[in-house]
């Protein structure tokens, strides 16, 4: 398994939604709990139903998403998954399958948790990010 250099880690952490508030120097506290893993063509990255809360980064490949065994979307480099999964550590709503080997970075709950104690900073930004996210949601519905 090659590791990824957290430069570049924190640069594609920066484009996630979650996290695209976070100072470079934030980032790099978030890189640098993450590790790099690889799957193979048709690997399930994760089960719909498991209790796993991990947050995954794609750099390369390509993952199909499943509900209820159905196709319901491709996702591709850059793109990720799990983000509300690795704060509240629900059941995963969908499966996500390999299409092709894929490079991806993870972050598991508990090291997330440990950044949060570690780096208030960090909390208090993404608590304000979840926060837009959530009046963006009520907007969108009262619109509706």
């Amino acid at each position: 398994m090659k590791s990824r250099p957290t430069s570049h880690l924190a640069t594609a952490l920066g484009k996630v939604e979650l996290f695209e508030d976070l100072s470079r120097k934030e980032l790099t506290f978030v890189a640098n709990q993450c590790r790099h893993e690889s799957f193979r063509a048709g690997a399930m990255i994760v089960e719909e139903g498991d209790a796993s809360g991990r947050f995954y980064l794609i750099h390369a490949g390509e993952v199909e998403v499943l509900v209820k065994g159905k196709s319901v979307a491709r996702m591709g480099a850059d793109d990720y998954f799990g983000e509300m999964a690795v704060i509240d550590k629900a059941k995963r709503s969908a499966a996500v399958r390999t299409v092709v080997d894929t490079e991806v970075s993870s972050l598991a709950p508990f090291n997330f948790r440990a950044l949060m104690r570690e780096h208030p900073s960090i909390t208090l930004k993404l608590l304000i990010r979840m926060c837009a996210r959530v009046r963006s949601l009520d907007a969108s519905m009262t619109t509706s």
